[in-house]
């Protein structure tokens, strides 16, 4: 099953990746002098979740696909 081999697939620089990506969005979205440099503005909670929510699911829907062609 293809979602079984990419999805969760040992990557051990990956949980490295998405911590610094995280601390440097949110250093970006909320230090008043990084966000003033980068034209940003702070979200609020539930724009965090939409956000959230739309990477979540533009990751599931090309596992998905993904596991499908594989099997045709």
């Amino acid at each position: 099953f293809a979602l079984n081999k990419t999805l969760f697939y040992k990557n051990r620089v990956l949980p490295f990746i998405l911590a610094v990506s995280t601390i440097l969005l949110l250093l970006i979205l909320y230090v008043p002098f990084l966000a003033g440099l980068f034209d940003m503005t702070a979200l609020s909670l539930p724009n965090l979740g939409w956000c959230f929510l739309a990477g979540f699911i533009s990751v599931v829907w090309f596992e998905i696909y993904k596991a499908v062609k594989s099997k045709l």
